[in-house]
């Protein structure tokens, strides 16, 4: 006998996760919210991809990434040759880079616009990105948009563009439109 949310989540893993990462299903989000405690502590332990689905955080508890990224640079090196397997650290090199780098209030309206990176900003990324100059993979941090909004569920059902034309128009930044065209 298997359970409803056992199958459920093995559906998510299989056909949609893609990448290294825990994608959490509307019920399983609704409970979280409707059991937490602490909101700010959902928010943190919650990321958003730019395909809409809702992650866990998988660098939350994570003090030092040096380990971390070494572990991803080494990976990405390794099976650079298997494109298939090279996409998933990539995904997570840029889920680093993102936290690293861009997750910072000051530089998250450069993400959203940025499309490519210059070899400059290339040498300076925490986790390599191979050959390819472009970003492929963005995210938002619920923390971010739980500063700018009130945590409520509709957070957790909005779109990935809808989050962050949250964080730009509620930190007043007229530009809100052009940065969700170059996501898409």
């Amino acid at each position: 006998m298997v359970s409803e949310g056992l199958v459920e989540a093995v559906e998510l893993e299989e056909k949609k996760a893609i990448y290294p990462r825990i994608i959490l299903s509307s019920k399983v989000l609704t409970k979280m919210y409707d059991e937490a405690r602490d909101l700010y502590q959902l928010a943190q332990l919650l990321i958003q991809c730019e395909d809409d689905f809702l992650c866990i955080n998988l660098f939350f508890l994570i003090p030092d990434f040096t380990v971390t990224i070494n572990n991803i640079n080494k990976e990405i090196t390794r099976y650079s040759e298997n494109q298939r397997i090279c996409d998933k650290y990539i995904w997570l090199g840029e889920l680093m880079n993102y936290f690293c780098i861009w997750s910072s209030m000051e530089n998250q309206k450069e993400y959203y616009q940025k499309v490519e990176i210059s070899k400059t900003e290339a040498k300076n990324l925490p986790c390599k990105i191979l050959n390819n100059k472009k970003i492929t993979h963005k995210f938002i941090y619920i923390k971010h948009v739980y500063f700018r909004y009130p945590m409520g569920l509709s957070i957790l059902k909005r779109s990935f563009n809808e989050n962050v034309e949250i964080c730009f128009n509620e930190n007043g930044h007229s530009d809100s439109e052009n940065i969700i065209e170059n996501n898409k």
